[in-house]
């Protein structure tokens, strides 16, 4: 938003309470601001993608470059690759090990239960 806010004129802040008051107020300057703002983005992404491209006619590392992010499991790089399938078989751990945490802590509390009922 610091891009936004230097073009408009005014402090990020600013340009943070006038996107909140646009989604309160639909039909107002705010809304327009905002509606703005995304077309804006939509057309710098656009145009940097269009130099990407045209950049990958003649150097092949502008066209690996968009490969890698159009299409990302097919062109990603190998070590990258690895390095977010890593990522993904410890976040998988983490979460079985909290489930069997969780169902410990319940079996306890059942148990606990069990024996203030005698």
């Amino acid at each position: 938003m610091k891009y936004a806010a230097l073009m408009a004129g005014v402090g990020e802040r600013t340009v943070y309470q006038w996107l909140s008051k646009a989604a309160d107020k639909p039909r107002s300057v705010y809304a327009q601001f905002a509606q703005d703002l995304e077309h804006a983005r939509a057309e710098s992404v656009a145009a940097l993608v269009a130099r990407v491209a045209e950049a990958g006619e003649t150097d092949w590392r502008a066209a690996s470059w968009l490969l890698t992010r159009r299409a990302p499991a097919e062109f990603m790089d190998p070590g990258k690759r690895a390095e977010l399938a890593a990522a993904q078989a410890r976040a998988e751990v983490a979460r079985a090990e909290a489930d069997r945490k969780v169902r410990y802590i319940e079996q306890r509390a059942a148990l606990l239960e069990v024996d203030d009922e005698r």
